[in-house]
């Protein structure tokens, strides 16, 4: 683990901005707001968020040692796996590479085109969170003159190091790549090619493009000049290429008639097949379901808590350490396994607040004041705070399924199949989900987990050319609503701003 020795100067701020500007590699996916733990480190041995610390502060010398330094770096659970119930081609030439760009995290897959073979895939968080933890914060850093910072956070921060670490598995590769197709929403793939961002800021949105989009792939740190980057067509200023890629992977296309795609992410995307009638959305999630903005929050990844049980009022805590002790934090779907078993138990009341009764419950001092937590062992909590953080994510999935249905015509029953995408859906307790609202009451045989659909889309497409015709065609038929456009939206995520209490 890197340690730094600070030295006194001029210069302002706090430490979290010195330490990124030593190359630490610092998770500050609240943007440096102190809403989360994520820029802890070690001052001479004594615990701090780096965010919060004021650079006058500090001793000449003082010893810091990110607690968290690299850990974002690693290979994140399930963000890289999708199902694969269709057949790679095979046949091309060299090699192939498909990249997601989320707004959290991104992952690539390299294939081989000839075999029609997944050779390897690696993934790590957008660099991009340090200027905000969701699409509408970084439209603003953009606007405000913040262009090249995104594109440079994105390309040199992220992507670069992927490259590196491909070559590393497997030494050639860029000399060998002849194909690059990228997936991601139209906030990113913009950010990804330095167009500007001002098209997002107001209604109405007007994007510098929306359908198929070419790009030198040395625009997107991809070090070849005789190369192009294929992005993939979207179908909004914030629906995008990640979920039609995303019903491409999931066989959505075909088969059942009556089908609603949800693809969990900070920017949550939904689309709905009825017969021939194509609809989509977005709604602003935010990041909590995937480890944004919550006091202990993390990805996936092996130092996460990955599921939560309750067992005679003490809770159990599953993943991949045998030491309770080595979690340093949940993740999303963690979170879901703990609000709906303490609904159950009735510890939460339908506002997200702890009742008192709570077992273990202790009032402490956070960033914010007074607030409420409940301890699961050292530096690993949950607090009152994190519970709304849940709450508005929630409701905000929950109002976008019921606004798409609503102008459709449709409700939950008619769906002949719903399907869970995104890294935080491959993890997450069906049972647990439907409990608190996050997912909608639906026989369970219905549903389809299908992991990262969005690489898994952008895959295909990469062994099928012609597939990008299909995307093309469909992104032109799909209807977009704008939720703040609609009078009803208001009132459906009012409604869904509260939890369901167990019946008496």
């Amino acid at each position: 683990m890197k340690k730094f020795n600070y030295q006194t100067g001029r210069e302002g701020g706090n430490l979290l901005d010195w330490l990124e500007k030593q190359g630490g590699e610092i998770d500050a996916r609240c943007g440096g707001r102190g809403l989360c733990q994520g820029c802890r480190v070690l001052i001479d041995g004594e615990e701090f968020r780096s965010c919060q610390v004021s650079l006058n502060t500090l001793s000449d010398g003082a010893l810091i040692e990110p607690i968290l330094e690299g850990s974002v770096k690693k290979t994140l659970h399930a963000l890289d796996s999708f199902l694969m119930d269709w057949t790679p081609c095979s046949g091309g030439k060299g090699l192939g590479l498909a990249i997601d760009v989320g707004t959290t995290t991104v992952v690539m897959a390299l294939w081989d085109l000839e075999s029609g073979r997944l050779l390897e895939t690696v993934s790590s968080g957008n660099d991009q969170r340090k200027f905000g933890d969701n699409v509408i914060s970084r439209v603003h850093h953009g606007v405000e003159g913040g262009d090249q910072d995104l594109h440079q956070s994105l390309v040199d921060k992220t992507l670069k190091p992927l490259y590196e670490k491909l070559e590393q598995k497997l030494a050639g590769v860029t000399e060998r790549v002849s194909r690059i197709v990228v997936a991601g929403n139209p906030v990113m793939l913009h950010t990804l090619v330095q167009l500007p961002l001002d098209g997002f800021a107001k209604y109405p949105f007007t994007p510098e493009f929306l359908g198929r989009h070419l790009a030198s792939a040395q625009t997107v740190g991809f070090q070849r000049h005789d190369l192009e980057a294929e992005l993939l067509p979207g179908m909004g200023a914030f629906v995008g290429a990640d979920i039609i890629a995303g019903a491409l992977a999931s066989g959505m296309l075909d088969g059942h008639k009556k089908v609603l795609l949800i693809d969990f992410g900070t920017n949550g995307e939904i689309l709905l097949k009825n017969h021939d009638e194509w609809s989509a959305t977005a709604t602003a999630v935010g990041p909590a379901f995937e480890g944004g903005l919550l006091a202990c929050g993390r990805p996936a990844d092996a130092h996460a808590v990955h599921h939560l049980d309750l067992q005679n009022e003490d809770w159990v805590m599953i993943g991949d350490q045998e030491n309770t002790h080595d979690y340093k934090g949940f993740a999303g779907s963690a979170y879901i396994d703990y609000l709906a078993l303490a609904l159950d138990e009735g510890w939460i009341g339908e506002r997200g607040r702890y009742e008192k009764t709570v077992p273990g419950l202790e009032d402490t001092t956070g960033p914010c004041g007074s607030v409420l937590q409940q301890n699961f062992g050292k530096h690993i909590y949950i607090t009152e705070v994190d519970l709304a953080e849940l709450l508005k994510a929630k409701a905000a999935i929950e109002a976008g399924i019921q606004a798409l249905l609503i102008e459709a015509g449709l409700k939950i029953d008619d769906i002949d199949q719903l399907i869970v995408a995104g890294g935080f859906g491959y993890h997450m307790n069906l049972a647990h989900a439907m409990r608190v609202g996050l997912l909608p009451q639906i026989d369970p045989n219905k549903v389809k987990i299908v992991g990262n659909s969005s690489l898994g889309g952008a895959s295909r497409v990469l062994l099928e050319k012609d597939l990008i015709f299909t995307l093309e065609n469909l992104s032109q038929r799909v209807k977009v609503i704008e939720l703040n456009l609609l009078d009803s939206f208001e009132d459906l995520y009012l409604d869904a701003l509260c939890f369901e209490l167990p019946s008496d």
